[in-house]
């Protein structure tokens, strides 16, 4: 893929963390950090729990 300047793969993001949230029951956000898209020769993706606001 070429070098964008952005990060392309929000669908595996979402993807990703759907099915971390439904298997853990925890609220899990993911990010993608590093990308073909932006010029790496892999994805990284970084993984946060959330805080519960109750």
């Amino acid at each position: 893929m070429p070098n964008v300047g952005r990060p392309l793969c929000s669908l595996d993001e979402g993807i990703i963390e759907g099915i971390i949230n439904t298997k853990t029951q925890q609220n899990i956000k993911i990010k993608e950090t590093e990308c073909h898209g932006l010029g790496h020769k892999h994805c990284k993706f970084k993984i946060k729990q959330q805080k519960n606001n109750n």
